[in-house]
């Protein structure tokens, strides 16, 4: 990149970094969506079972014994919290995809404007 004139090194330089922000997004926003799995097939398989049947929760090294009510509730309120986090990541998403399209643009502008004065 020696030969690029400077400004167009900083250009591609800024959309490496935003393309590897981009990167950390898409895999805090998958890792959130496999937890929202989790939580909603533990929801499904709550609603499965009795008011009868005792319920856990796993707390460090111990289980402590809950009403499926007070586990019910926890749960859909985890998953309120985890969409949210879900959509912020999204926006960021869409955030960084659009100045990375407008930073690919002027690149390329650029690099055309090199070519054409050689």
């Amino acid at each position: 990149m020696s030969s690029l004139p400077p400004s167009l090194e900083n250009q591609v330089k800024r959309f490496q970094e935003l393309q590897a922000q981009l990167q950390s997004v898409l895999l805090r926003k998958q890792q959130w969506q496999l937890n929202l799995t989790e939580y909603k097939n533990a929801v499904k398989e709550l609603e499965k079972i009795s008011e009868k049947d005792t319920v856990y929760r796993i707390v460090g090294p111990v289980m402590i014994e809950m009403h499926k009510d007070k586990a019910l509730s926890e749960l859909n309120s985890s998953i309120e919290l985890i969409e949210a986090k879900i959509k912020t990541l999204e926006r960021q998403e869409k955030l960084l995809n659009k100045e990375l399209r407008e930073l690919q643009r002027q690149i390329s502008a650029k690099v055309a404007g090199l070519r054409e004065s050689k």
